[in-house]
């Protein structure tokens, strides 16, 4: 019943838990140190940077009338898909001179049409950000004169050139290195934290009292020396008994080699007789 009520009532104290993590700082430190390099590194030495340009074009042209704003809203998607086909891309290739296959360019080429307008967006994502901007700007030409063939119109006008990006997308070593150390030292943490808890061995006076319900009237401290001495102490009665062991063994066979010398010579005596 004691034990139920002490289990019952017992809590988690945070002051311990914090001498516990307290105590290991320089655990949690060194692997916070080894998540932050781990990831750095894999961001310094695996992984390549992308960049990001675009250019945006308005899809209707000067002389286009009314009549067809509805249809060229509609039409955006059709010229997202003109812009992706093979005989397009392959096209801007060879005008580049550029040394890349259509599927490879194809995966680096994004069309968009923003929301309620009347724009298209042509995004290119390479790892030199000056080829990025440059293949864009191409692209969004290269639309253009598309979409004044099919609409029999004028060129439509370029809202904004693509330039090159100053930073990488998508890739933020530092913050990402910081995150991976702090998740590191966490879950180490963590784990002494719920090792800690779940050790319900009696330490002290307060453990005594927090397990058992009982209150430490004295304690005696623990001295190294005399647990030294009390083990030589076990060893010489161990041998001393193992000594006399041997002894009594060594008796009892030379009492038991007497008679049976008497035996013998009885023997004898019998059958000389």
């Amino acid at each position: 019943m004691n034990e139920n009520t002490t289990q019952t009532n017992y809590k988690i104290d945070y002051m311990e838990i914090l001498m516990v993590l307290w105590q290991r700082i320089w655990v949690l430190i060194l692997c916070f140190a080894l998540g932050f390099v781990g990831v750095f590194s894999y961001y310094r030495y695996f992984v390549t940077p992308l960049y990001r340009s675009s250019a945006t074009i308005y899809v209707f042209s000067k002389n286009t009338s009314i009549s067809d704003l509805t249809l060229n809203r509609s039409l955006s998607a059709d010229f997202s898909y003109i812009l992706l086909t093979r005989e397009v891309l392959n096209g801007v290739i060879d005008e580049m001179g550029l040394n890349m296959t259509y599927g490879m360019l194809r995966s680096q080429v994004a069309v968009d049409n923003p929301a309620d307008s009347h724009m298209l967006r042509v995004t290119v994502t390479n790892s030199d950000p000056q080829m990025a901007s440059d293949i864009s700007n191409e692209l969004a030409d290269t639309l253009r004169k598309q979409i004044a063939v099919i609409m029999n119109t004028a060129q439509p006008s370029v809202v904004e050139r693509a330039v090159p990006a100053g930073s990488p997308v998508g890739m933020n070593a530092t913050r990402n290195s910081i995150l991976a150390g702090a998740l590191l030292a966490g879950g180490v943490g963590a784990i002494y934290v719920v090792l800690n808890i779940l050790d319900d061995s009696v330490k002290d006076g307060d453990d005594v009292k927090r397990y058992l319900g009982l209150e430490v009237l004295a304690e005696i401290p623990y001295d190294p020396s005399m647990a030294s001495r009390d083990s030589s102490r076990k060893k010489r009665g161990k041998m001393n008994q193992a000594g006399r062991k041997f002894a009594f063994k060594k008796e009892n066979s030379q009492q038991n080699t007497a008679v049976l010398k008497r035996i013998d010579s009885d023997s004898q005596s019998n059958s000389e007789s």
